[in-house]
């Protein structure tokens, strides 16, 4: 049961495709009962939790839908049997475990911010660094008057 969840613009999603396999349920029959969703809620968020595509096989294409968290959800709540409750519990933690991984991983701004931070932090260093030798030249000159003069 792996692969349950991928990554998909940045959202954890599964497909229509895979739940039908996972349950034991007929692509079909979940076909049927997604797009019965279209009419039962509003077009909105039917429009977040599954969105529509096609899949390459045995050289035709065939419809199944990318589905979110909230649409997996919906689609399962009355499938009860005792091995559709594993299969259910399975998806969840899927769905958990890929939304730990990508609270775990940092962000493309929160990258580009801690390279700034560091940037401005080498800038502060070269300022104090130019200060130094700035006032060390005034320094060198009057040193060098007086060794000369020793």
């Amino acid at each position: 049961m792996n692969n349950l969840v991928e990554m998909i613009d940045g959202e954890a999603r599964t497909t229509s495709n895979l739940i039908g396999k996972e349950f034991g349920i007929a692509h079909k029959e979940l076909l049927r009962k997604i797009d019965n969703f279209a009419v039962e809620i509003s077009p909105l968020r039917f429009g977040k939790m599954y969105i529509e595509g096609t899949r390459d096989a045995r050289g035709r294409s065939y419809k199944n839908y990318s589905i979110s968290r909230d649409g997996y959800m919906f689609l399962v709540m009355n499938i009860s049997t005792k091995a559709a409750n594993s299969k259910k519990l399975a998806f969840i933690d899927a769905f958990n475990e890929m939304e730990r991984h990508i609270i775990k991983s940092p962000t493309f701004m929160s990258k580009i911010n801690e390279a700034i931070k560091m940037l401005e932090g080498d800038k502060e260093k070269a300022s104090v660094c130019a200060s130094g030798l700035s006032a060390w030249k005034k320094i060198k000159k009057q040193r060098e008057s007086e060794v000369k003069k020793l």
